[in-house]
Parts: structure tokens; C-alpha cells; sequence
């Protein structure tokens, strides 16, 4: 049985990570070394190989452990048409993610790795914007940690792994509506507060190498039901929103099939994944649009020295359908309300990234890598009610640069 007030405690440190992620609402990787490479993984060994794809921690060497740290910085603003040129910046700009967990081996042929994880979330601050900027002082913030128990059968050429996924997530939505344009009163704030909740799902994985120089491997995750009371449904109904009516906040089902080829000291990767928010509870109804991640990576080794680099590219889940379509209700300004809340609240718009990465092997027994990963700006317009039946537009801009290190001690 989890307890639950641990758990809490663990995830107060992973707070920062409300701020914003890269696909959707999830990180490309949680590792510097996944990080580096493009947010590849599902087809060698990584420290977060129980999450990318749980039969790669067969890659294992003894008992190896991990404890890495991502500095976040994502840079976002908006501005709404009713207010003319002003634009505004979310106070939500600089979070610190951690990461711990271990592999290891068994028997010969049988792995296990545990782990906790920061692994997604999104959320802005627009607190100290005024009444006349027209963004609602909106604050959202969801956050994600993962615990993952995983087993893995090492058959030789090939490797089965499934993970037990725990997820412990927070959310949060709140606006100020309150006429007076200097006011920051909590009284003034309207919004279901802030509330969590643990769920569970599984994955499974699967590898295999050919002539020890190929590695082709796929994986399945399945979705995670979550539920914050009152968070969805408290919030949209004083949007008007009629077309969610529960606090359901479902993870989405995601697969993917990945490459990697070991040449030497080269090592080439190649990931393509499948987010499924359309098929997401709740998420589909924000009309969110599933996604196609296609991941490269390349590493070179030379003596204690590694190099590496990558490049991510997936369409943002907000589409026309999220922005300015039928997302959301006809009673009111209900689209525009979810259109605004996607736009503003919830801009998961960045679609490509930049890796870069180093790592050294001080011994036998510990080494350092590194990760700088830049996410390329981004900007996307949607509707919002003018406030007298009609509507208006809205645009966030969105990008980030964050950097991750971590250590690794094998024994």
C-alpha cells in the first residue's frame, strides 16, 4: 500500500514541473541521457528504461543507480486582441525536476528497476496580470511522478519487460475575474482549488538485437484514470462549459517502435511514438489531437568521453478543433472558453527539439552526464469571449531551454 502522505512529500519537490513540458503534457525523456539524445530510449539501456520501454533494463550491469536533476526554464506569454498590443509573461519560468532510481540485476536472466520519476505537467501564472489585459489572471498547474516496478527476461538476442506505472498527479485551475484591475485578493479568485490523485496502469516492452549491431524494440503504455475533485468541473461550469462534466483527467494510451544501430564507437537511434489524446478522457473533449513523435539521436564515444545529440518533432495537440473549432459547448461562450483555456491556461504548442549532451566515466563504477535541450519557439491564436456574446482571438507564445544532469553508480 503506498502511503500516500510519503508520496506527497516526494512530489513537493516535483512541483516546479507544473511550468510546462515538451509533447503535450509529457517530457521527452527523464534522464540527461535520454534528454541528449532526442528523447529517444525505447531501443538501448538508459537509467529510465523503466519508463521508455522495461525490457531495456536487461542493459543493466550490476546494481545501477541513478539521481538526476533537470533546471527548467520555459518561457511564455500572451496577449489578448481585446487588450491591443500588450502582452503579458507567465510568472511560471524556472522549476527544478528531479529523478532517482535503480536497475539491477537478479539472476542471470532476470532484471528489476524501480524508480520515481517527474515525468510531465504544464500549467502558467498570469497573477500579476491586470483586468484590462484580458488573460483572467489565470493560474493552471498539473504535475506528474511516476513510480515504475518493473521486470525484465533476458533471452540472449532478446528481452520482455512490463512495468507496474503508478502515477501521482496534482491540478489546479483558478482565475480572477474581479472588476477591480489592481486586486489580487484570494477572495476574488474563482476555481475548484487545488486537489490529487494516485492511478495505475501498466506497460510492456519488448527487444531484439541482430548480429549484436541492430537493436529493433517496441513498447505499449496503457492510460491512467485520474480524477480532481472538483478542479474540472468547478472551473468550466463559471467558464459555461457544459461538455465536461466530470473531474476525470485520463493519461492517454501511448505506443511506439524505436531503433538503434551500434557501429563502433557511434550509436544511432531512432524513435516513433504514438500519443493518443483524442482516445484520452477529457482531454478530447479540450479537443486535443493525437500525436506523432519522431525522435533521432546520435552518440559517440571516445575513451571516458561521451558526445551526443538529437532532434524531436511532434505537431502540438492544439490543433484547429482545440483553438477556434467546435471543442467545448454551445450554451454561452463555452467554446471560446475552451478555447481560451487551451490557448492561455494549457499551451502545449512546442513541436521541435534541439538536444545536446555530454557525459564522462570517472571509473569503472560512477559516471556524469549532461543534457541541454532546447524547445523552438512556438506560437498559436485561439478564441476568447469578448464578454458581450461575441468573440475575440488570443495568442500565447511558448519556448524553453532546460538543462539536466545526472550521476550514475554501478556496483
Amino acid at each position: 500500500m503506498i502511503n500516500r502522505s510519503l508520496v506527497s512529500a516526494f512530489l513537493f519537490a516535483l512541483m516546479p514541473l507544473s511550468a510546462f513540458a515538451t509533447n503535450g503534457s509529457a517530457l521527452i525523456g527523464t534522464s540527461s541521457k535520454t534528454r541528449a539524445l532526442g528523447g529517444t530510449g525505447i531501443a538501448y539501456y538508459a537509467p529510465d528504461s523503466a519508463l521508455k520501454n522495461p525490457a531495456q533494463i536487461v542493459g543493466a550491469k550490476g546494481f545501477d543507480f541513478t539521481f538526476a536533476g533537470t533546471y527548467f526554464a520555459p518561457d511564455v506569454s500572451a496577449k489578448s486582441a481585446l487588450s491591443g498590443s500588450t502582452s503579458q509573461d507567465s510568472d511560471a519560468d524556472v522549476f527544478l525536476i528531479p529523478s532517482i532510481g535503480f536497475n539491477t540485476k537478479i539472476t542471470d536472466q532476470l532484471y528489476f528497476a524501480l524508480g520515481a520519476f517527474g515525468t510531465g505537467g504544464q500549467g502558467v501564472d498570469y497573477k500579476s496580470s491586470k483586468t484590462s489585459d484580458n488573460l483572467s489572471r489565470i493560474r493552471t498547474s498539473i504535475s506528474y511522478m511516476k513510480f515504475a516496478p518493473s521486470l525484465a527476461w533476458d533471452g540472449g538476442d532478446w528481452s520482455i519487460g512490463g512495468a507496474v506505472n503508478v502515477l501521482y498527479g496534482t491540478a489546479s485551475i483558478a482565475f480572477n475575474g474581479a472588476s477591480d484591475a489592481e486586486s489580487t485578493s484570494a477572495a476574488d479568485y474563482q476555481g475548484g482549488g487545488s486537489s490529487d490523485d494516485i492511478g495505475v496502469g501498466f506497460s510492456l516492452g519488448a527487444s531484439y538485437t541482430f548480429m549484436d549491431m541492430l537493436t529493433v524494440a517496441g513498447f505499449y503504455q496503457s492510460a491512467i484514470d485520474q480524477s480532481y475533485d472538483k478542479v474540472m468541473t468547478g472551473i468550466l461550469a463559471d467558464f459555461l462549459v457544459s461538455s465536461v462534466t466530470t473531474d476525470e483527467l485520463e493519461t492517454p494510451t501511448e505506443w511506439g517502435i524505436g531503433f538503434a544501430w551500434d557501429w563502433n564507437n557511434w550509436m544511432f537511434t531512432f524513435d516513433y511514438k504514438n500519443i493518443d489524446w483524442e482516445g484520452s478522457a477529457n482531454w478530447s473533449k479540450f479537443g486535443w489531437e493525437s500525436q506523432d513523435v519522431f525522435a533521432l539521436g546520435i552518440e559517440y564515444v571516445w575513451g571516458a568521453h561521451t558526445f551526443r545529440t538529437g532532434y524531436s518533432m511532434a505537431d502540438s495537440p492544439l490543433q484547429t478543433n482545440a483553438l477556434t473549432g467546435s471543442a467545448g459547448s454551445t450554451d454561452g461562450n463555452g467554446s471560446e472558453s475552451i478555447h481560451f483555456l487551451n490557448t492561455v491556461g494549457f499551451p502545449a504548442i512546442v513541436e521541435n527539439h534541439l538536444t545536446f549532451g555530454y557525459g564522462h566515466q570517472f571509473s569503472e563504477r560512477f559516471g556524469l552526464d549532461s543534457a541541454l535541450v532546447f524547445a523552438l519557439e512556438e506560437d498559436a491564436t485561439g478564441n476568447q469571449s469578448d464578454g458581450a456574446g461575441g468573440k475575440s482571438t488570443v495568442t500565447s507564445t511558448h519556448s524553453q531551454t532546460s538543462f539536466s544532469i545526472g550521476g550514475n553508480w554501478s556496483f
